[in-house]
């Protein structure tokens, strides 16, 4: 039995052909985003917690955004920096 915390994501997330980055970053992008909230990491920190170079991290989330199975919002800041937000999607389209 695993201790608590945890997350979950999708069972049909192993079903879409996903490469190993992308499905890495599927699933941190899941575990920040708190039960289908937003998620809010940099791609330097995604790239760190998946184990991956940043720009692996940028590929790896424009893939998913183009296959629908991650949104992107992308914020201004105060001072012209930008941050994106990320929504995932619960694949429920997808058995």
């Amino acid at each position: 039995m695993m201790d608590v915390p945890y997350f979950q994501v999708p069972n049909a997330v192993f079903d879409l052909g996903l490469s190993a980055l992308e499905l890495a970053v599927f699933c941190y992008l899941a575990r920040c985003a708190n039960n289908g909230k937003v998620a809010f990491p940099s791609y330097q920190t995604i790239a760190m917690c998946c184990g991956m170079s940043r720009r692996s991290a940028i590929n790896a989330v424009q893939t998913l955004i183009s296959k629908g199975f991650i949104e992107r919002e992308i914020k201004k800041g105060i001072f012209g920096y930008t941050a994106n937000n990320y929504r995932v999607s619960n694949l429920s389209g997808y058995r």
